[in-house]
């Protein structure tokens, strides 16, 4: 019981350690996908290009797919916001 819960502690500190790390990389791919929609805007692109979602997301498992899904989602948003201020 006791190797149990240690591993299950070990585990945990772990997976709290991956959530950092994606932290991390998510708000520094928000920063770009910030600096992408500047440009977007100046060359009069839209923000939501289909194909370029799709090409990234073809290759991945359906949970990540799911995942990634939100992630741009959320940069659309994002980006829609910013354009609207």
């Amino acid at each position: 019981m006791t190797e149990s819960l240690s591993k299950l502690e070990q585990l945990r500190s772990d997976v709290h350690g991956i959530d950092l790390k994606i932290q991390s990389l998510l708000e520094d791919r928000f920063s770009k996908v910030e600096k992408i929609s500047v440009i977007k805007e100046e060359l009069g692109l839209p923000i939501h290009i289909p194909e370029v979602e799709e090409a990234k997301l073809a290759s991945l498992s359906p949970m990540l797919r799911c995942l990634f899904s939100r992630i741009f989602e959320l940069s659309r948003l994002n980006q829609e916001m910013k354009r609207k201020h």
